[in-house]
């Protein structure tokens, strides 16, 4: 297969629910279950005194690592999709969908990555695939957020091909935390940004100023409905998404232990 799949986990019980499920859904690539950075073992990363929480600066350090481990161990597999371990897939035919994924991407060059799962709010009560209808899409695929009043949010499930990958590694994958500012910084001064977004050490904040990212409308991926072990309680997301839900944006009932 071309696609290697990694599940950053963080504990055992959120391992073994998306194993079943990747099981269940007969998700047929190769699955790396990757560890993913703590504030306990990333002491020497982590930033102190920065409005960041130290959690979401090992979040995204946990992301660039799976991104540096696939491309010095795994350079045979043409795309990496990154899955949060917290995620539902979508029940209806992921893998075809994302092979058609996989083939816009190949075919659009302005795209560097592709979200296959993210926060599926709306903006002033319009769902995002509405606001997107003016941007360029393929297939369901939307792109050139330069030219979009707004953001996206989430990491939740990420496409990367290998090429992209090591762009993106030697740019981000540093020591610490403040070396990968640093780093970001002086690309800036050569490299226009994307997204308009500022510069912390937060995956869904430094991947989409520096790269171009392409959305999956509707998402193939969303979160489940436990806690965060970042955000803690999912409660108020979920009330947000059931708006989103309501304005035809997804259907819980399309997404694996949802319905």
């Amino acid at each position: 297969m071309d696609i290697i799949v990694y599940v950053i986990w963080c504990n055992e019980e959120r391992r073994h629910k998306i194993a079943e499920q990747l099981k269940t859904l007969k998700i047929p690539y190769a699955i790396n279950y990757f560890k993913a950075s703590v504030p306990e073992n990333s002491k020497d990363y982590i930033i102190k005194n920065n409005e960041v929480p130290e959690k979401l600066q090992c979040c995204f350090r946990s992301h660039i690592r799976a991104l540096h481990d696939y491309v010095v161990c795994y350079p045979d597999f043409k795309y990496i999709l990154i899955l949060e371990d917290d995620v539902s897939l979508t029940i209806h035919d992921f893998v075809g969908k994302l092979k058609d994924v996989t083939r816009c991407y190949e075919d659009t060059p302005d795209i560097d990555y592709v979200s296959l799962g993210y926060l599926p709010t709306t903006i002033s009560n319009v769902p995002i695939h509405l606001k997107l209808d003016g941007l360029t899409r393929k297939s369901g695929v939307f792109y050139d957020f330069k030219r979009a009043d707004f953001t996206v949010w989430g990491s939740q499930a990420q496409l990367f091909s290998y090429k992209k990958a090591k762009t993106i590694v030697n740019i981000l994958f540093r020591n610490s935390g403040k070396l990968v500012l640093e780093s970001v910084k002086d690309y800036l001064t050569k490299n226009s940004r994307f997204q308009n977004k500022a510069q912390h050490l937060m995956i869904d904040a430094l991947l989409p100023l520096l790269f171009s990212q392409a959305i999956v409308c509707p998402p193939l991926v969303i979160e489940d409905n436990s806690s965060s072990t970042i955000h803690g309680d999912n409660k108020d997301r979920i009330e947000s998404w059931k708006k989103s839900e309501k304005a035809g944006m997804f259907s819980f009932k399309d997404f694996f232990g949802l319905g």
